[in-house]
C-alpha cells in the first residue's frame, strides 16, 4: 500500500516558519540598530576631540574660550532638550567663532557657511554632516547655517556658564565686593556645568526627551547616556 505525503504545509508549519522568521528579523534589526548607534557614538566622540582642538586653538590666539551670552546661558544640568533655543543658539555662536561666518551678503544677520574675508578660522577642514543647515532645493548649496549637529541630527550642546560664574566672582573679588551677590560662588551640584572653570561640550546621542527630568536621579540617568568631555 502506497503512502500519500501532502505537499504543501500544514497551517501549523506556515505559522512555525513565519515566527521564526520574525524572530530573526527581529534580532538582524537590533544588532544593526545597535551597530548604528555605537559607530555614532564613536564619530561622536572624534567630532568632539576635533572641536576641543579648534577652542584650544581659539583660546591660544584670542587668550579666551568661544564665549557669548547664548554660551553663558545654556547649562548641561538645566538643559535637556537638544533642539531647544538654548541649544541652538549656543552651538550657532560656536559655528560663528570657530570658522569665521557671521554673515551673509544677502542677509547681515545669516551665516551662509562662507568664512567672512580674512577671518580666522580655527575649523578649516571638516566633514560638512556637522552642520546643521538650510540648503538650496535646486544648486543643494548651504544657504544657512543654524550650528553644529551631531550624529543624530541634534545640536550639539556647548556652555560657558561654569566660566560667565568664575568671571563675575573674580571682577567681585578685585573690586573687594566680597559679600556682594556677583562674589558667591554657587556650592557642589548647584554650580553650572562639569569642567572647572573651562567651557563644557556635549552631545544628547538619541536622547530627546519629551519632558524635563524633575529629580536628580532622573538628570544622571539621562546624562549618563549622553557622550561628553567630562
Amino acid at each position: 500500500m502506497r503512502t500519500k505525503f501532502s505537499s504543501g504545509f500544514s497551517l501549523l508549519e506556515l505559522i512555525t516558519v513565519m515566527a521564526i522568521i520574525a524572530i530573526l528579523a527581529g534580532i538582524v534589526i537590533g544588532i544593526t540598530g545597535h551597530t548604528q548607534d555605537e559607530a555614532s557614538r564613536r564619530r561622536a566622540q572624534v567630532e568632539l576631540m576635533m572641536f576641543h582642538g579648534a577652542i584650544e586653538n581659539y583660546r591660544s590666539d584670542t587668550g579666551t574660550f568661544p564665549q557669548t551670552a547664548a554660551t553663558d546661558a545654556i547649562d548641561p544640568k538645566v538643559h535637556f532638550n537638544p533642539v531647544s533655543t538654548e541649544y541652538a543658539a549656543a552651538s550657532l555662536a560656536l559655528y560663528q567663532a570657530l570658522t569665521g561666518d557671521v554673515t551673509s551678503p544677502s542677509d547681515p544677520g545669516v551665516s551662509d557657511g562662507v568664512p567672512e574675508d580674512g577671518a580666522a578660522g580655527y575649523l578649516k577642514s571638516y566633514d560638512p554632516r556637522i552642520l546643521m543647515a538650510d540648503k538650496d532645493p535646486v544648486t543643494r548649496k548651504i544657504i544657512r547655517v543654524h550650528g553644529f549637529q551631531d550624529p543624530w541630527g541634534y545640536y550639539y550642546g556647548y556652555s560657558t556658564a561654569h566660566l560667565a560664574v568664575e568671571q563675575r566672582y573674580q571682577a567681585a573679588l578685585a573690586t573687594g565686593d566680597l559679600a556682594g551677590a556677583q562674589a558667591k560662588r554657587p556650592s557642589g551640584d548647584k554650580n553650572p556645568g562639569y569642567n572647572v572653570p573651562g567651557p563644557d561640550m556635549w552631545s544628547t546621542a538619541k536622547n530627546n526627551p519629551v519632558t524635563t527630568p524633575t529629580t536628580q536621579a532622573e538628570k544622571n540617568q539621562l546624562t549618563a547616556k549622553w557622550v561628553k568631555d567630562w
